[in-house]
């Protein structure tokens, strides 16, 4: 089951924002028609996806409820399905399940309004700098045609980075400040001045407008032979170094984009991380001075390949960017019941690594 199955049933809880937000976008100078029906679009679809995953198993509950007591109507499964669409659908029933859980309606009213009023302040962030965005590509990036929201965790009260596709570019919104990302690039132009030689590893461009920042988009792209692949491995080392002078933390897989030969850091606000002394555990002196000391080392960049048993492999390192988990999982088709088991699933990772996870023992091994 995904929020599409319930996206008449959410509508009634993100309408009257998505209809408040359509009347702030008006108000917006510099915005075209276009481009305020493709902001209101993402609002819509990023509500419904993270409502989605607060109220889905509620939901269930609610529909085996329903169920069990015989108050939906119909002749078969699939129409007693519809009928609790149509009742979910209605203000009335989530007003009475406000009942049994008191915090509901509070708590998914505060992240609609989170959420619609980080898109208005998206928006009028984007009307007003759009003029000076031409100077991270050298071209006027030109209208807004896609936009992705919560492209990445929710800080701030609901504001998240986006992903924007423009008649000339693709750029990054983020909702902080990328003075870090700048001096980080200005600090690698310097070593590389020093070093005499071009490195491999790169900060994207980006433009500081104080509270938020936009940053050029980074395309993934595998490395071209074995030549592009040494690199982007010695690039990985001169991360490490710099990482380990730098307090650098967090750089996982989704915080860095393989583009050939170069490894490239996309998100690094957690430079100059404190190091804070890890608490007892409890399992005895070896375990605790152990934890100690690979705390003092960089595999707490995050870069390196580390192995657990509860998690995969999430660093840039590795070719493998799939994993497979025994999770539980709900469907309908087409039945009435949404029925719950744990199956095999495999999940992918965004950005791929340098190269594919069939070539990578190959490469790494010759």
């Amino acid at each position: 089951m995904t929020s599409r199955h319930l996206d008449n049933s959410l509508g009634c809880l993100i309408s009257p924002a998505l209809d408040e937000v359509a009347t702030q976008l008006g108000l917006i100078s510099g915005l075209s028609s276009p481009e305020r029906a493709v902001i209101s679009g993402a609002l819509r679809k990023s509500l419904s996806e993270i409502l989605y995953w607060h109220v889905s198993r509620l939901l269930v509950l609610e529909l085996n409820a329903a169920r069990v007591s015989a108050r939906l109507k119909g002749r078969n499964s699939e129409e007693r399905w519809q009928h609790f669409l149509d009742l979910s659908s209605r203000q009335s029933f989530w007003d009475e399940l406000a009942i049994h859980y008191p915090t509901l309606l509070l708590r998914v009213g505060a992240i609609v309004r989170n959420r619609s009023t980080a898109t208005v302040c998206f928006a009028k962030r984007w009307a007003s700098d759009r003029p000076r965005l031409a100077s991270l590509y050298g071209t006027d990036p030109g209208e807004l045609q896609e936009l992705r929201l919560g492209a990445g965790d929710s800080h701030g009260g609901g504001f998240t980075v986006a992903l924007l596709v423009c008649e000339g570019a693709r750029l990054v919104y983020k909702p902080r400040s990328v003075a870090v990302d700048i001096a980080l690039r200005d600090f690698l132009g310097e070593l590389q001045a020093e070093h005499g030689t071009e490195l491999s590893i790169r900060v994207p461009r980006a433009l500081e407008f104080g509270e938020h920042g936009w940053v050029e988009f980074i395309v993934h792209r595998y490395a071209a032979g074995r030549d592009e692949l040494s690199k982007f491995y010695r690039g990985i080392g001169h991360w490490l170094a710099i990482m380990r002078l730098l307090g650098g933390s967090d750089l996982y897989a989704e915080n860095l984009i393989a583009q050939g030969s170069s490894p490239v850091v996309v998100d690094c606000e957690t430079l100059f991380t404190p190091k804070i002394p890890p608490s007892p555990s409890g399992y005895g002196a070896a375990l605790d001075r152990a934890v100690e000391l690979v705390t003092n080392t960089v595999l707490t960049v995050g870069l390196l390949f580390q192995l657990s048993a509860c998690y995969p492999d999430n660093s840039r390192c590795t070719g493998s960017r799939e994993f497979s988990i025994r999770a539980p999982t709900r469907h309908t088709s087409g039945q009435f019941l949404l029925k719950g088991h744990r199956r095999k699933i495999t999940l992918a990772l965004n950005q791929p690594s340098p190269i594919t996870g069939q070539k990578c023992c190959a490469a790494l091994t010759n």
